[in-house]
Formats: C-alpha cells, structure tokens, sequence
C-alpha cells in the first residue's frame, strides 16, 4: 500500500471515530448474587467490558468461599482507564443523588448490599476483591462509617473514609483471594469487535495474571503472554491482536506460528495517557506475511507549541500521531510525519543542488 493511500486511511479513520464519542452506555452482568455494571463512553479502552466480566466472576467465587449471600454490586466506569482510580465502598442500595439540575438515579438493588465503585484507573482484579473480602466481614462498620459525599460536581453518594479504603488496598492478598483466582476467568469477545474473521486468540486472568493464549488444533493450548495487566487488547482480522501492558507499550501475538513479538515502548506519547488514552489500531493489508499495522493515539487538545518536543498534526481540538509496525520485522516507525519531513528535507537538498 502506498504512502499516500496510507495517510487517506487514517484521515478517515481519526475523523470517524469521535463522532460516536460521547455515547455512554452500560453493560450489566449478573453471577449469582453478584451484579456488576460498567458505564462505556468513547474514551474507555475496548478491555475494560471484559476486565468487569472477569471481576465480576471472581467476585462471585469469593462471595461463595466467604459464605456471604446479600447483594453485592460492583459499578466501573466513569473516566478512561488513563486516570487514576479512585473506589468507593459502602452498604446500601446504590442510589445515586443528584446535584443540582442532575437527575437522581434510581435504586440499583432490591435490597441492600455491597456497593463498590471505581472512577478512572485500569480495571484490576485485586483491588476490588481486596475490598470486596473486607466489606464481607466489616458490614457493620461499613454501615456505621459511611457518610453520603459529594463526588465530582454532580452526584452525592454513601462511601465509607478515603483513607480506610487506601488502607485495605495495602493490605497483601489473602490466601481465599488466591484460592478462588486459580482457575482461569475467559474474557468474552469485545463487542466492539466486527471482525469478519477474527483471529482464535484469547485473553482471560488466572493466578493473579492476565494470560494470553491460542487453542492448539490437536487439543491444548499455547499460551503467549503473562502480564501483571493488559491496557487494551486489539484484536485483528489478520491472524493476530496487538497487547497493550501499559498505556505505552505493546506486544503483537499471533497464530500462525504462535509467537509472541518483543515489547514495543512508544516513544514521546506526552499528554496522551493523562488525556486520552485510547489508540486505534488499523491492518493495512495481509500478503504471505508482509502485512503492516498502522497505530493511531489521539490527544484531546494539542499541546503549547513551546512544549512540543516534535511534530503534532493537529485537527480541530485533537491531535494525532500515526506509526507503523511491522510483524515481519519486528519493528516501528515510531512517527509517520517523521519520515515525510525527511523526505521532503531530502527533496528539498537534491532540488537546490
């Protein structure tokens, strides 16, 4: 594919995809006497459906090994996985007041229970079972801490101490924690993914890891990665996905030959996590091998020209930056304005000779 073709591509891509970005929905599972719910918008990355699935399972277990049967309810969502998590814990109904002209949001529960919430942050395992195990046994205290506060500029909500949940999160695992997380949790398939024909790769959490794997034909599987979490996981029509570990670098995984490529930093990603988070990842093509994988993140607003260590496209409030990577060589084009402005530099040095 040429250049040219290459750049048309993700004009159209970058200048589609935020027309659908503030279109919040919510996903509800339910397992046994456990609820959970998860508020999507365009900023959230296309694991955290599948991180509140995997919690809410786990959850379900734990709630099994403690004996506890009331309610528990488990709400995520409200910022991109780029921002800090904050959590929220107490013992009602989950009602919500509102501030002002916001309106108030109806019971969650039929009856009172556990209510845990987090805000922003990438979705972890531990952390909510941490504070789940301790809201078994504390219920009481819980009931009599708890104060409604103000949360941001438009809700009012029951939570117990900032600073006792902070504490609880310190506290190490616990071995119910560990026993109930042995057996792995599958992540179900993204459905943001319309993909045609999409790749047997899947990823799930067992023993306090998120896993990555691949069904052998004979019976088994090859497993690919381990990480202490996954970012985002994009999966592709290719035979293949790439893993984010971290808002700044990937991995790329595929089946034919079930290989796992070397850890990729993205290099000068500046404001990126802090105010958008997500990246767009597009196949250009799949020939015997030689297909390439163009990477696209997108800042909300650009930063002062003062600030800019290198050079940012910018298109109305956001800006972007596109790079290519290649499976068959293991390797990125960190900046595709990079190598134009080398091109032209290059153009410009033989036309003036």
């Amino acid at each position: 594919m040429c250049i040219r073709a290459l750049v048309l591509l993700f004009i159209l891509t970058v200048c589609v995809s935020p027309a659908f970005a503030f279109q919040d929905w919510y996903e509800t599972n339910e397992f046994a006497n456990v609820k959970t719910r998860i508020v999507g918008h365009y900023y959230q990355v296309d694991v955290e459906p599948g991180k509140a699935y995997i919690i809410g399972e786990l959850a379900r277990r734990l709630a099994l090994e403690l004996g506890y049967t009331q309610p528990i309810f488990l709400s995520f969502g409200g910022y991109g996985a780029s921002f800090p998590p904050e959590y929220l814990l107490s013992f009602d109904d989950g009602t919500i007041q509102g501030v002002g002209d916001w309106v108030e949001e109806k019971a969650l529960l039929e009856s009172p229970g556990i209510v845990i919430r987090q805000y922003g942050g990438p979705l972890a395992p531990a952390a909510i079972l941490t504070l789940l195990e301790y809201a078994i046994g504390n219920v009481a205290t819980i009931q009599s801490e708890q104060r409604l506060r103000t949360y941001g500029r438009y809700w009012r909500l029951n939570s117990i101490d900032k600073a006792r949940i902070q504490e609880v999160l310190g506290r190490p695992i616990s071995p119910a924690i560990e026993r109930i997380w042995q057996r792995r949790v599958e992540a179900p398939k993204a459905k943001s993914n319309k993909l045609l024909n999409p790749s047997k790769i899947s990823w799930g959490f067992e023993n306090g890891l998120f896993v990555v794997y691949v069904p052998n034909w004979g019976g088994g599987e090859t497993l690919l990665l381990s990480l202490k979490d996954i970012y985002d996981f994009k999966e592709l029509s290719l035979p293949g996905a790439i893993v984010f570990d971290t808002s700044e670098s990937f991995y790329y995984v595929q089946t034919h030959g079930k290989t796992c490529s070397r850890r990729h930093v993205i290099e000068n990603t500046r404001d990126f996590a802090k105010y958008f988070g997500r990246y767009d990842v597009v196949p250009l093509g799949y020939d015997e091998g030689h297909e390439e994988i163009a990477i696209c993140f997108i800042r909300r607003r650009p930063l002062p020209p003062g600030e800019q260590t290198g050079k940012v496209r910018t298109s109305g409030k956001s800006s972007y930056r596109v790079l290519i990577y290649s499976p068959e060589y293991d390797d990125v084009i960190q900046d595709l304005d990079e190598v134009f402005d080398e091109r032209q530099a290059k153009a410009s040095d033989a036309s003036g000779e």
